[in-house]
């Protein structure tokens, strides 16, 4: 499980990842929140499947964070 900062532009996301939802998953289950902690979506697998909501550019900088920051930045 992890959480992680997504930057795309001016525009900033919160996903919290855990484990796969589903059976030969190629990646974790997320689940995404904007910059105030709105959900945004949910995928089972974001290797496969994209999150609902959510288009990410290429050049959308991704940085692991704790779970103690992201905790202290949407409240």
């Amino acid at each position: 499980m992890g959480a992680y900062r997504i930057t795309d532009g001016d525009v900033m996301y919160y996903r919290i990842t855990g484990p796969a939802g589903r059976f030969l998953a190629s990646g974790p289950s997320a689940y995404t929140f904007d910059s105030r902690g709105k959900f945004i979506g949910w995928t089972a697998d974001v290797g496969d499947f994209p999150t609902p909501g959510l288009h990410l550019s290429e050049s959308a900088k991704r940085e692991k964070i704790s779970i103690d920051e992201l905790r202290r930045t949407v409240q």
